[in-house]
């Protein structure tokens, strides 16, 4: 029923970009060539999709908010990966292409915040990654996990300052992908790909 919402959606909003040679990844399951209508037919899937997860989220927080329990709840919304929809020219993720990619859209996710702690309206302009999301949240629930489990040097570092508005010039903003045979360093202004062993190497200045 909700794809069946989007049967006349223009779909304005999405980017297609022409399809790749096949023998860019060959052999894998996404080697097939897709027809205009067969793009229209995943992006009608996935604005489905969005929409279902926004619904049974509304009922989430609706809930939380009967409950009058807003003010004590966190709510932490990303995601484990981006994935491509015939961006870049293919559908699917960093296993979408041979070789593999790490375009943006593959390795950025989303990440909304909501806490009685934090400001509203707050948009953080710096780079994170889970790692950190795992050192926030054990700063929000105050537990050091060294402390539980002192032979593991934990990753990662809370940005609940940064969440609450505060500026930290000495937040680091240099993220790391490890996915298949590639290697990652993305900052603001260039990514690095290495490819092991004896792959094609890739460096992106991104302001250009």
């Amino acid at each position: 029923d909700l794809v069946e919402t989007y049967r006349e959606a223009t779909f304005r909003d999405v980017e297609i970009a022409p399809q790749h040679p096949l023998s860019w990844n060959e052999g894998f399951a996404e080697d097939v060539e897709f027809t205009p209508e067969e793009a229209r037919e995943r992006h009608m899937n996935q604005y489905a999709a969005v929409t279902d997860i926004d619904t049974n989220i509304g009922r989430i927080l609706d809930t939380l908010e009967a409950q009058g329990r807003m003010e004590n709840t966190v709510v932490i919304y990303t995601s484990d990966h981006g994935l491509s929809l015939g961006q870049h020219g293919f559908f699917g993720k960093g296993n979408g292409t041979r070789p593999l990619n790490m375009y943006d859209i593959s390795i950025r996710v989303p990440l909304l915040l909501y806490s009685p702690l934090l400001g509203n309206g707050i948009q953080v302009d710096r780079c994170t990654d889970h790692f950190d999301t795992f050192q926030t949240v054990c700063e929000l629930c105050g537990i050091k996990p060294e402390d539980h489990r002192p032979d593991i040097q934990y990753p990662g570092r809370s940005y609940l300052p940064l969440a609450m508005g505060q500026d930290n010039e000495d937040w680091d903003d240099a993220r790391f992908g490890e996915y298949g045979d590639l290697r990652m360093i993305r900052t603001p202004d260039y990514k690095l790909i290495r490819r092991y062993k004896g792959g094609s190497d890739e460096l992106f200045d991104l302001s250009k």
